[in-house]
């Protein structure tokens, strides 16, 4: 007997034709395999789904959640791209806070204070699968900006304020933006507590603020915390 054997497993002409290679056992068919048919509609379905190269392909959006949920839709969203493979499409998640100095119970504490409560920014490509993933969130009232249609990408000034605030935040404790020079004041914490005066100068960057104060008849600038003292 030779070395070499050849399986004729030919049937009728009507039949597709297969051939046994015995010295790796593969099977190869004349027809077309379903393997090469699973290839192409994986292809097929593959394709359906557009990829982002990078996030310069990227929008920020803003969406409407539940007050109180931003954290939980922030986590829901990041489940869900991933379990529907579609994390390609989104890059940053932001709630936009800061961490701010209080006096609580005449006590300083750190706090973390949300810019916009209610409202998470999304950096994403807007398409059909996005936009549902986004939609059909639990929490999620929408899009701001569009409901029924995809909603407008912010601008580029308003994506580097709001990050510029969560980088550096805006006042290093709370009472940003409250006073200002002129402005009426009540000492409520320090051993000027219940004095009055007239802020002189505010310095947000550092958390200080002067206030003009009448000290046994006479008026004196004194620095305090911003968190020392409230409008009065």
């Amino acid at each position: 007997m030779s070395d070499t054997e050849t399986v004729d497993n030919n049937v009728d002409a009507g039949s597709d034709s297969t051939t046994v290679d015995l010295s790796t056992g593969d099977l190869s068919s004349g027809g077309t395999s379903a393997g090469a048919g699973a290839t192409s509609a994986e292809q097929s379905t593959k394709s359906d789904k557009p990829v982002a190269k990078n996030t310069a392909d990227m929008k920020w959006y803003v969406i409407h959640a539940y007050s109180g949920f931003e954290g939980k839709v922030k986590q829901l969203l990041e489940d869900r791209m991933r379990i529907n493979g579609l994390e390609h499409l989104f890059g940053e998640i932001i709630i936009p806070q800061e961490t701010v100095t209080e006096l609580v119970k005449g006590e300083r504490k750190e706090v973390k204070k949300k810019f916009f409560p209610g409202y998470v920014i999304v950096q994403m490509v807007l398409n059909e699968h996005s936009w549902h993933l986004v939609k059909e969130t639990p929490k999620v009232s929408g899009f701001v900006g569009g409901d029924t249609e995809f909603p407008e990408p912010l601008s580029d000034a308003e994506v580097q304020r709001i990050l510029s605030q969560v980088e550096h935040g805006s006042a290093a404790v709370s009472g940003k933006g409250q006073f200002e020079v002129g402005d009426m004041v009540t000492v409520k914490d320090g051993a000027f507590v219940g004095f009055k005066g007239t802020v002189d100068e505010v310095r947000p960057e550092k958390g200080k603020i002067k206030i003009l104060i009448s000290i046994f008849g006479r008026e004196q600038k004194v620095d305090f915390d911003i968190i020392q003292v409230e409008k009065s």
